[in-house]
């Protein structure tokens, strides 16, 4: 991160701040085309970084909220979004979503951060899912970019639909490519 925080969130960006906008506004857009965003909506963002998303979506949203469990991206997230009254930055252990009230939420974003959880286990991934359902309010949105870097496209979309029905999720988007400057794969579920 000393040498690119562009890079340190986004290989892709090869560290050019200019990529990372144009990835970041892509990235906006679909959740826009998607209907999960409005200014009467309050948002998480589980895995910050450095809080490239958090400024660009306050502007679209009654409040968000960014977590992660680095100092280093945190600070970098508070710095960026400083003079966004509608954004909070928390620093928490990555073991849970505690730091956010019962039926706080309508939309979770995981942007790129569910594979690190998904490498520390099976049981932190149902008990983060768990979480999720527990913050989102009825009918709020989970958008998943990237679940796995180790399953295949057919294995992670049959996880996270597992995963969702584990947790009274509904799918309504599943192994999506829609983005142009970033490979990601998404995913768009719903409380019931």
């Amino acid at each position: 991160m000393a040498r690119s925080e562009a890079a340190s969130v986004a290989l892709y960006s090869l560290g050019s701040a200019e990529v990372l906008a144009a990835a970041t506004a892509e990235v906006v857009q679909v959740l826009v085309d998607w209907g999960v965003l409005g200014t009467e909506r309050d948002a998480l963002e589980v895995g910050c970084g450095i809080g490239r998303l958090l400024g660009p979506l306050s502007l679209r949203l009654r409040s968000i909220v960014g977590i992660d469990l680095s100092p280093g991206m945190i600070d970098a997230a508070r710095r960026r979004t400083r003079d966004d009254a509608n954004v909070t930055v928390l620093t928490t252990d990555g073991r849970d979503l505690s730091a956010i009230a019962d039926g706080a939420m309508d939309l979770v974003l995981g942007i790129d951060s569910l594979p690190y959880i998904v490498r520390a286990g099976a049981e932190l991934v149902r008990s983060t899912f768990a979480e999720i359902h527990r913050v989102l309010r009825p009918h709020g949105d989970l958008v998943l970019c990237n679940y796995s870097y180790g399953h295949s496209r057919p294995d992670a979309a049959m996880e996270v639909a597992r995963l969702a029905e584990e947790h009274a999720l509904v799918v309504v988007r599943s192994d999506v490519a829609p983005f142009r400057l970033w490979n990601a794969i998404a995913y768009h579920l719903r409380r019931a």
